[in-house]
């Protein structure tokens, strides 16, 4: 089973059978022209477009694109016109008004008469909040000389006059647009319904923005949380870290009931299907209740539904809505891999009796807890002390801090072109980013107890690896210490003496590490067993690195220019 979490949880409960089917055929197509011919060609297109979720009707639309939705949009319900509008027109609690603007043209076009009649019986006072927002009304007296008045006021009912405000950094070309757009999309709401319209006008001039604004977030928020979209504070509480000492107090979750098990049909279909997500769809493949499986469909859903509001993401299409569902996916697998030591059954057994939020949150938290600690940590490293920046660190390390100082900490994967970061999916993403931390936090503290020329730092190429095998190369030769790359001859002189062994068993002798000790310890006044207990398994490392890279290079054929571990005059 992939993560089509509950394709055969079968049972649509009172929802009409065929549609239900004929619904999940649609949304399953692989392109959005399918889409849509499966749903207009429905001998019940109408029932079919309204059965469809808010969410899945807002994503829909953006999967087919907006200006081309207008059938769709005509078979829709008020409901869902709205949800449309209240997904697409704000920016946590602002109204965006450019928004706005395009979405008000979409539904003039698809629907005058509908828009006419939202406008009418709007009490949030959206509507007139985007006319007061967009233009100016005056409204002359009957012997008034309407020639004084200034700017481009038109009027259509010889009444109200309108003039379209400009914008910030719009050009004038941007302004003409705008005003044929305005004057279409007043004309039409007049043509529908002239009262209406007057009324719009009227109810625009007397708007008191911030006040107006207020309550139709208040109402837009109560909408959208009855479509399973909870407010930002409460979303937000979704990546508090639950530690494992305090996942399995929690009390367990009850069994579904009798509501529950109707709910399938009314579960986003997009926010249920996506990529496999490792763990947790093989746990899903070992439950077999459809009761559970609608729950954990529903619970799935709210998760991402969550996700969206925390990180106020603009969900457009599918393609949006599929990288939250990776996302929740992958801190469930992550946290479901360590609670049930990787056993699909064991994590089946923990889906059944804890919420899906708590096992998101016990994942986050794995990642969490190594950005905390690469937090604490740089607040009083020695580079940051010495005012050098992360750069320092050479390109895996940075990419791995990198992600860790995030708001919200990502994984660093080079490996993947055009994928620097994503989200955490496993205990083997967390467990090569913390000892790759570990390994910078050593070497930050080993380089702290020593003195440095802060020119070291200056020359190119530059990080802390490559400065502190630099100046232990200088020393090992007797070469002068001053901040330098070594010469092409002084390059190969130092991988001579680095590497002991021939062919397949070249490796950098036991000898050459014990050098390298004694210099550390006496560079920084402590002991070499300080120095090793402190610093010895990241000295390793970095040693293992080289001899991965150029053991089986004669030393005489390396080049500068490719050998970012030591500075050269080339580098």
């Amino acid at each position: 089973m992939n993560s089509d979490l509950l394709k055969n949880a079968v049972g649509t409960g009172n929802q009409d059978d065929e549609l239900a089917i004929a619904r999940e055929k649609a949304l399953a197509m692989d392109s959005s022209e399918k889409i849509l011919d499966a749903i207009l060609s429905h001998p019940r297109a109408g029932e079919l477009v309204r059965s469809t979720t808010c969410q899945d009707f807002f994503v829909l639309v953006h999967e087919i694109g907006p200006e081309d939705s207008l059938e769709i949009l005509r078979l829709a319900s008020d409901e869902q016109v709205i949800s449309v509008l209240d997904m697409a027109c704000w920016r946590r609690d602002r109204l965006s008004i450019a928004a706005f603007d395009k979405w008000m043209d979409i539904l003039a076009k698809a629907e005058p008469r509908r828009l006419a009649r939202l406008i009418r019986e709007d009490e949030t006072g959206t509507f007139a909040l985007w006319l007061y927002n967009s233009v100016s009304i005056a409204l002359p007296e009957e012997d008034e000389d309407i020639s004084n008045l200034p700017g481009d006021y038109f009027t259509i009912d010889s009444a109200f006059f309108v003039s379209i405000l400009p914008r910030p950094e719009e050009t004038e070309t941007q302004l003409d647009e705008r005003t044929t757009l305005m004057r279409e999309i007043l004309s039409r709401v007049a043509d529908q319904d002239f009262e209406a319209y007057r009324a719009f006008l009227f109810q625009a001039a007397g708007v008191i923005p911030a006040q107006v604004e207020e309550e139709a977030y208040r109402l837009k928020t109560v909408r959208l949380a009855e479509q399973g979209f909870a407010p930002f504070d409460e979303a937000i509480a979704v990546y508090t870290r639950i530690k494992r000492d305090d996942f399995f107090k929690a009390p367990k979750k009850a069994a579904p009931g009798l509501a529950e098990r109707g709910q399938a049909g009314l579960v986003p279909y997009f926010s249920t299907h996506g990529p496999d997500m490792g763990l947790f769809s093989r746990a899903l493949s070992l439950v077999k209740d459809s009761s559970l499986l609608m729950g954990l469909q529903s619970e799935f859903a709210v998760l991402c539904n969550k996700l969206i509001v925390a990180d106020s993401l603009a969900i457009k299409g599918q393609a949006d809505l599929a990288q939250v569902v990776k996302k929740a996916g992958s801190y469930l697998s992550l946290g479901l891999e360590d609670l049930a030591q990787n056993k699909a059954a064991k994590a089946a057994d923990i889906l059944r009796h804890y919420p899906l939020a708590r096992i998101f949150g016990f994942g986050h938290g794995l990642a969490l807890s190594l950005a905390f600690k690469a937090r604490e940590w740089q607040a009083n490293a020695w580079f940051a002390k010495q005012g050098l920046p992360l750069t320092v660190w050479p390109e895996k390390e940075f990419a791995i801090l990198g992600g860790l100082l995030l708001p919200r900490p990502l994984f660093a994967q080079s490996a993947t072109p055009g994928q620097a970061y994503r989200d955490f999916a496993c205990l083997d993403n967390i467990d090569r980013t913390h000892t790759i931390l570990d390994r910078i936090i050593a070497i930050d503290s080993l380089m702290g107890l020593m003195d440095w020329d802060t020119r070291w730092f200056a020359l190119e190429g530059a990080n802390a690896f490559s400065v502190l095998l630099t100046a232990f190369a200088r020393h090992l030769m007797n070469l002068n210490p001053a901040p330098r790359g070594l010469s092409k001859d002084e390059l190969a002189l130092f991988f001579g003496r680095l590497f002991s062994g021939r062919g397949k068993n070249r490796r950098i002798s036991n000898r050459v590490k014990e050098l390298f000790l004694r210099w550390a310890a006496k560079s920084s006044g402590k002991k070499e067993g300080e120095i090793s207990a402190l610093a010895g398994f990241a000295l390793e490392d970095i040693f293992k690195e080289i001899e991965e890279h150029y053991s089986t290079v004669e030393a005489r054929h390396l080049d500068g220019r490719f050998v970012p571990h030591i500075l050269t005059e080339t580098n």
